[in-house]
C-alpha cells in the first residue's frame, strides 16, 4: 500500500540526511521509508533549498491584474458623515465595498457598520 508523506516529515528526513551524522540506510530504517526516498529528499533539499531564501522583490513579483472595466467609470462620492454627530443606533449605516484580485478571480468585500 502506498503512503502519502507530509511535507514536514520529508523536510525532517532531508535535513537529517544532509547533516551526514547517520547513514541514509539508518535514517530510512528509523523512519520506515526506502533509502532511495531519503536520498531523493536530500538531493531535492540540496538543489532547491536556496529558493527558500530568494528575495521577493519587484522583479520576482507578478503584475497585479488590471482593475475591472467598471472601476474607471465609477463616480467618486463625497463622505457625507464627516461633520455629522451620530447620537443613536440605526441613525446612519455607513458602508464600503472593495475588491481584491486573487489567482482564482476577484473577491469582493463589503462592510456595513451600525
Amino acid at each position: 500500500m502506498r503512503r502519502t508523506l507530509a511535507a514536514q516529515f520529508k523536510f525532517k528526513v532531508a535535513v537529517e540526511a544532509l547533516k551526514g551524522i547517520r547513514s541514509i540506510n539508518e535514517i530510512a530504517a528509523e523512519n520506515q521509508v526506502h533509502p532511495t526516498q531519503v536520498a531523493a529528499r536530500k538531493k531535492e533539499l540540496r538543489e532547491g533549498g536556496s529558493s527558500l531564501f530568494e528575495r521577493k522583490n519587484a522583479r520576482n513579483r507578478q503584475k497585479p491584474p488590471a482593475a475591472p472595466p467598471w472601476a474607471s467609470e465609477t463616480p467618486k462620492y463625497p463622505y457625507l458623515l464627516r461633520k455629522r454627530a451620530v447620537t443613536r443606533p440605526d441613525e446612519v449605516w455607513p458602508t464600503d465595498i472593495t475588491y481584491h484580485p486573487w489567482a482564482n478571480g476577484t473577491v469582493y468585500l463589503t462592510v456595513i457598520l451600525d
